[in-house]
């Protein structure tokens, strides 16, 4: 069990540290669809070598079903949509604030879950949303320096949105396929398409070739962490201690998201913006615990 919180505690610093890596690339110099297309460039490789090692292991292929393919696809689109708009936001707001609003994407879940595949609202989980909507709106009302853009907010709303959509999709494509392979599939899709949306805006973006030194690296690193560590280490840990024990457990990515950001990039939250934020990691904490107690009462 120890090595499950383990796996897990590794995860969430590699999720943690994307939103503080890419407002410094950003500080650097560097540009949104430059930096998600070496962030799944530098990822794919790797993602592809532990494919055909997985193979070696455990033979495993993506079949030709076509209902699965559009799944899959559809997954692969969701993924590089989320990825494509949380650099965007990351770019105009406080990485604390673009953190917080990412970290929505349970929320949705939860009410697409219930639109789409008629899972009960519970009190809990109505409880939940009210206080998480009550914590975005803590977040986002400030004005001022700390205050967060609305075409920012959107996006970031949008990005969380999408990754509650990649999640269901993941849900039912992984049963079929090995996440291994979901993952590589989607870094695929999303090199594509942020190699076709440069090639749509010439002239706004910084060169890859042009690319050089820190941002290098930095690029490196976000593909690295967040991209290929953080799902591994997910489905690690998740293996080891269940998916409710996970999902109560990683509700301390925000919070040590915001504390790298403080300590990287020196920023403040406002009292009423700090409060936002525990109220969103409350309205997920309680959709985590009560998932964590329905399974122990079904067992």
């Amino acid at each position: 069990m120890l090595a499950g919180y383990l796996y897990l505690l590794v995860a969430v610093f590699a999720w943690s540290s994307y939103p503080v890596l890419a407002k410094i690339a950003y500080g650097l110099g560097m540009t949104p669809l430059t930096l998600g297309f070496l962030r799944f460039g530098f990822a794919l490789p790797v993602l592809l070598l532990a494919c055909a090692g997985l193979h070696r292991v455990r033979p495993c292929s993506l079949r030709w079903d076509r209902p699965l393919w559009r799944r899959v696809l559809a997954q692969g689109v969701a993924s590089a949509g989320a990825a494509l708009t949380s650099l965007y936001a990351v770019e105009l707001m406080p990485a604390s604030l673009a953190t917080i609003l990412l970290y929505l994407s349970p929320t949705f879940t939860c009410l697409l879950a219930a639109a789409f595949f008629r899972e009960k609202i519970t009190r809990g989980r109505l409880a939940a949303l009210v206080v998480t909507l009550a914590g975005l709106a803590a977040v986002v009302g400030p004005a001022g320096p700390v205050a967060a853009p609305p075409g920012a907010v959107v996006l970031a709303v949008a990005s969380a949105f999408l990754s509650a959509v990649y999640f269901l999709l993941g849900q039912q494509n992984s049963g079929r396929v090995h996440p291994l392979v979901l993952a590589a599939v989607m870094g695929v899709v999303s090199v594509i398409l942020f190699a076709a949306v440069r090639l749509a805006l010439p002239g706004t973006e910084v060169p890859v070739a042009a690319v050089r030194g820190t941002v290098l690296l930095l690029a490196v690193a976000i593909a690295l962490l967040p991209t290929t560590l953080g799902p591994v280490m997910d489905l690690l840990g998740i293996r080891v201690v269940g998916a409710a024990r996970a999902a109560i457990f990683i509700t301390l990515e925000p919070p040590l998201a915001l504390l790298l950001a403080r300590l990287l990039l020196g920023e403040r939250l406002l009292p009423v913006q700090v409060l936002g934020a525990a109220l969103v990691l409350a309205g997920v904490l309680i959709l985590g615990l009560e998932d964590y107690y329905r399974l122990r009462l079904r067992s």
